[in-house]
């Protein structure tokens, strides 16, 4: 079966998250939302996903704009801007 997941993202340079094996990325985007009376604005990848596939680790590098870094690596997936922030989204 398949279905779209949603993929909570921290704001920091490197971070592994899990997801199945196939999944095809749709988008990254902000969210914004109020939970138990807390504004939250996260960042998220949604996929589409196989529900039957193995999950495997998938290495998320977040670059911000004007960082300056040895070398920008991995597949660009999208860029969303947080209040003043804009974060490019890569995975490796």
């Amino acid at each position: 079966m398949e279905a779209i997941w949603k993929f909570p993202l921290q704001t920091v340079d490197n971070q592994v998250i899990s997801m199945p094996i196939g999944a095809k990325i749709l988008s990254v985007k902000n969210q914004n939302s109020t939970r138990f009376g807390i504004h939250t604005d996260e960042l998220c990848i949604w996929a589409i996903c196989n529900t039957d596939d193995k999950l495997v680790n998938r290495e998320i590098i977040i670059y911000g704009t004007g960082h300056e870094h040895e070398k920008i690596e991995g597949t660009y997936l999208g860029t969303c801007q947080q209040s003043s922030f804009v974060w490019h989204v890569f995975m490796r």
